[in-house]
Protein backbone atom coordinates (compact mmCIF):
# COMPACT_ATOMS: atom_id res chain seq x y z
CA UNK A 1 0.00 0.00 0.00
CA UNK A 2 2.86 2.36 0.80
CA UNK A 3 4.31 1.91 -2.71
CA UNK A 4 0.91 2.38 -4.33
CA UNK A 5 0.27 5.57 -2.38
CA UNK A 6 3.75 6.85 -3.20
CA UNK A 7 3.16 6.18 -6.91
CA UNK A 8 -0.18 8.02 -6.82
CA UNK A 9 1.42 10.97 -4.99
CA UNK A 10 4.20 11.10 -7.58
CA UNK A 11 1.65 11.06 -10.40
CA UNK A 12 -0.25 13.97 -8.85
CA UNK A 13 2.51 16.11 -7.35
CA UNK A 14 5.35 15.65 -9.83
CA UNK A 15 3.57 14.65 -13.03
CA UNK A 16 0.45 16.84 -12.77
CA UNK A 17 -1.92 13.93 -13.35
CA UNK A 18 -4.57 14.93 -10.82
CA UNK A 19 -8.06 16.01 -11.81
CA UNK A 20 -8.12 18.91 -9.34
CA UNK A 21 -4.46 19.86 -9.44
CA UNK A 22 -4.44 19.66 -13.22
CA UNK A 23 -1.49 20.32 -15.44
CA UNK A 24 0.82 22.47 -13.37
CA UNK A 25 4.36 22.26 -12.29
CA UNK A 26 3.90 21.49 -8.61
CA UNK A 27 7.63 20.69 -8.21
CA UNK A 28 7.20 18.57 -5.13
CA UNK A 29 5.26 18.43 -1.90
CA UNK A 30 7.42 20.85 0.09
CA UNK A 31 6.51 23.71 -2.27
CA UNK A 32 2.74 23.17 -2.21
CA UNK A 33 0.38 25.66 -0.64
CA UNK A 34 -2.14 24.31 1.86
CA UNK A 35 -4.86 24.51 -0.80
CA UNK A 36 -2.70 22.59 -3.28
CA UNK A 37 -1.96 19.95 -0.62
CA UNK A 38 -5.68 19.43 -0.07
CA UNK A 39 -6.39 19.18 -3.79
CA UNK A 40 -3.45 16.81 -4.25
CA UNK A 41 -4.75 14.68 -1.36
CA UNK A 42 -8.15 14.40 -3.03
CA UNK A 43 -6.53 13.54 -6.37
CA UNK A 44 -4.38 10.85 -4.73
CA UNK A 45 -7.45 9.38 -2.99
CA UNK A 46 -9.33 9.28 -6.31
CA UNK A 47 -6.45 7.50 -8.05
CA UNK A 48 -6.14 4.95 -5.23
CA UNK A 49 -9.89 4.27 -5.17
CA UNK A 50 -9.95 3.84 -8.94
CA UNK A 51 -6.98 1.47 -8.77
CA UNK A 52 -8.77 -0.59 -6.12
CA UNK A 53 -11.97 -0.74 -8.16
CA UNK A 54 -10.08 -1.79 -11.28
CA UNK A 55 -8.01 -4.44 -9.48
CA UNK A 56 -11.15 -5.83 -7.81
CA UNK A 57 -12.84 -6.11 -11.21
CA UNK A 58 -9.80 -7.82 -12.74
CA UNK A 59 -9.61 -10.32 -9.88
CA UNK A 60 -13.33 -11.06 -10.17
CA UNK A 61 -13.31 -11.59 -13.95
CA UNK A 62 -10.01 -13.50 -14.04
CA UNK A 63 -10.72 -15.63 -10.97
CA UNK A 64 -10.70 -18.83 -13.03
CA UNK A 65 -7.30 -18.02 -14.48
CA UNK A 66 -5.89 -17.04 -11.08
CA UNK A 67 -7.03 -20.37 -9.62
CA UNK A 68 -5.70 -22.37 -12.58
CA UNK A 69 -2.37 -20.50 -12.59
CA UNK A 70 -1.95 -20.90 -8.84
CA UNK A 71 -2.69 -24.60 -9.00
CA UNK A 72 -0.23 -25.09 -11.87
CA UNK A 73 2.62 -23.24 -10.16
CA UNK A 74 1.95 -23.76 -6.46
CA UNK A 75 4.60 -26.46 -6.15
CA UNK A 76 7.30 -24.01 -7.29
CA UNK A 77 6.82 -21.63 -4.37
CA UNK A 78 9.91 -21.56 -2.11
CA UNK A 79 11.96 -23.63 -4.56
CA UNK A 80 13.85 -20.87 -6.34
CA UNK A 81 11.87 -21.69 -9.49
CA UNK A 82 8.83 -19.64 -8.58
CA UNK A 83 9.58 -16.72 -10.89
CA UNK A 84 7.51 -17.07 -14.04
CA UNK A 85 8.83 -15.18 -17.07
CA UNK A 86 6.41 -12.57 -18.42
CA UNK A 87 6.23 -14.33 -21.79
CA UNK A 88 5.20 -17.61 -20.15
CA UNK A 89 2.60 -15.83 -18.02
CA UNK A 90 1.17 -14.11 -21.09
CA UNK A 91 1.06 -17.39 -23.02
CA UNK A 92 -0.76 -19.12 -20.17
CA UNK A 93 -3.20 -16.23 -19.83
CA UNK A 94 -3.92 -16.18 -23.57
CA UNK A 95 -4.40 -19.97 -23.59
CA UNK A 96 -6.87 -19.66 -20.71
CA UNK A 97 -8.78 -16.90 -22.51
CA UNK A 98 -8.98 -19.02 -25.67
CA UNK A 99 -10.60 -21.85 -23.68
CA UNK A 100 -13.39 -19.59 -22.45
CA UNK A 101 -16.81 -19.46 -24.06
CA UNK A 102 -17.94 -16.40 -26.03
CA UNK A 103 -19.86 -14.94 -23.08
CA UNK A 104 -16.74 -14.88 -20.88
CA UNK A 105 -14.61 -13.50 -23.71
CA UNK A 106 -17.12 -10.66 -24.20
CA UNK A 107 -17.03 -9.91 -20.47
CA UNK A 108 -13.23 -9.75 -20.57
CA UNK A 109 -13.29 -7.44 -23.60
CA UNK A 110 -15.84 -5.22 -21.88
CA UNK A 111 -13.70 -5.16 -18.75
CA UNK A 112 -10.71 -3.97 -20.77
CA UNK A 113 -12.82 -1.26 -22.42
CA UNK A 114 -14.25 -0.19 -19.05
CA UNK A 115 -10.77 0.05 -17.54
CA UNK A 116 -9.57 2.36 -20.33
CA UNK A 117 -12.66 4.53 -19.88
CA UNK A 118 -11.99 4.81 -16.14
CA UNK A 119 -8.38 5.73 -16.75
CA UNK A 120 -9.35 8.41 -19.26
CA UNK A 121 -11.91 9.80 -16.81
Amino acid sequence: MRQTTSSAETAVVYMSMGQLTGVRNLTGAKYLTEEQRKMAGVDVAVILEMAKEISDEIIKEYKGFIEEFTEAHYSKVSTGECIIPAKQFEEELNAWIEKQDKRIKRKLEKLESDIYKKIEK
